[in-house]
């Protein structure tokens, strides 16, 4: 069979959103989306605890935050340890499936480092989702770029794809009781990658939560304009063209860098940043730790607070480290952006500001009750 792909790039047009002094109930409501949402009442119905071998679990924290990967021993009695996460962006394909394929790498390795994993022996397996490419030349065009870029971020990494599995009849028809009329449903073309790792023990592992009233908060990795395909403009009824794009080289080094300080010892909690951005990370921590924050976003960038907030620019990470600890810190991750932006409170108030006002003025209890989301059983 010959499959014709042509793969002309996209034009959407930008949202103009205007960028409210506080975004406190915007927040709120993002965090209840269903792509942002917990999910806990699954982890817990789930016995994720079957022959007592897991170490790094779905929920983490007092305050009952979320990780996002897990690790277990797969052979008890031994020390390996093996971490399983994944890199899912589905919307990211509507601008460009290229850039769609290398995040999705790119957001899968760095939830394993996130949790205290390290680029010596990761895999993947990855399921190819789409309507079926021979009867449409774009939904072909589709799934080529998605999986070279995902082949490019794996050559960088040396993660090679080693199983899969392919799914392209994602398209269905049928007549709708409530008009008659005959509709098509046809599935987002996708590159869904899971991915393995083997650590030696489980000395490194960390969770997400904020441990300490006092820690310095840091994010690791630059903030972009990058909101294109995001929860944010989703919330909005937008997808807007500014897709992230991960630099490879870049990024690689920053996780070498952060797995280093780890390594140490430096490193209280852990989050990587991906959908919603850092809001969603920082929500996440102080959830986990059941303590609120102080931060200050104002260096973090020249656009506007909403950017910062809500970006999904890949490769970033949210780390606590004990305030003896800070020095250190910044030496070993010498050479790598980061960024210190604010402290743990003792107590549960959550605040953010930017150029000396408060955008966005919560509570954790509030977080939690909207992290719950709509879709409840």
């Amino acid at each position: 069979m010959i499959i014709k792909a042509h793969w002309k790039k996209p034009k959407f047009e930008e949202p103009n959103i205007e960028d409210n002094e506080d975004l406190t109930q915007v927040a709120l409501d993002l965090l209840a989306m269903p792509n942002v949402q917990n999910y806990n009442w699954i982890f817990e119905r789930y016995d994720h605890e079957v022959r007592d071998g897991s170490l790094v679990k779905p929920i983490t924290g007092r305050g009952r935050g979320k990780n996002e990967a897990i690790a277990d021993h797969p052979v008890l009695g031994e020390k390996e340890v093996s971490v399983e996460t994944w890199g899912s962006n589905p919307w990211q394909g509507d601008i460009d499936p290229y850039h769609m394929g290398r995040n999705n790498v790119v957001d899968a390795i760095g939830r394993v480092i996130s949790i205290g994993g390290n680029l010596e022996r990761i895999t993947f397996n990855g399921n190819t989702t789409c309507p079926p490419p021979e009867s449409d030349p774009l939904d072909a065009a589709k799934v080529e770029r998605m999986i070279k870029g995902s082949k490019d971020a794996e050559s960088v990494f040396y993660s090679p794809t080693i199983s899969g599995k392919d799914s392209t009849s994602m398209k269905r028809s049928y007549v709708s009781t409530v008009t008659g009329k005959d509709v098509t449903v046809k599935a987002k073309p996708e590159l869904l990658k899971s991915a393995l790792a083997i650590l030696p023990d489980d000395s490194t592992l960390i969770t997400s939560d904020f441990k300490l009233p006092g820690d310095s908060i840091f994010i690791v990795g630059e903030t972009k304009d990058e909101l294109g395909a995001s929860e944010y403009y989703k919330y909005h009824g937008a997808i807007g063209n500014r897709v992230p794009k991960s630099d490879l080289q870049t990024i690689k080094q920053r996780y070498e860098n952060l797995v280093s300080s780890n390594n140490e010892r430096l490193l209280h909690s852990s989050q990587y940043l991906s959908r919603l951005g850092l809001f969603y990370g920082l929500s996440n921590s102080a959830l986990g730790g059941d303590l609120g924050i102080d931060v200050d976003i104002s260096r973090l960038g020249e656009f506007r607070a909403n950017a910062i907030l809500f970006s999904e620019s890949t490769g970033r990470f949210i780390v606590s480290v004990h305030p003896s600890k800070v020095n250190q810190f910044k030496e070993v991750m010498l050479g790598t952006y980061i960024e210190e932006i604010g402290t743990v409170r003792e107590d549960k108030k959550f605040l953010i500001r930017y150029k000396g006002k408060t955008t966005i003025d919560t509570n954790v209890d509030s977080l939690r009750e909207k992290i719950q989301g709509e879709i409840r059983f």
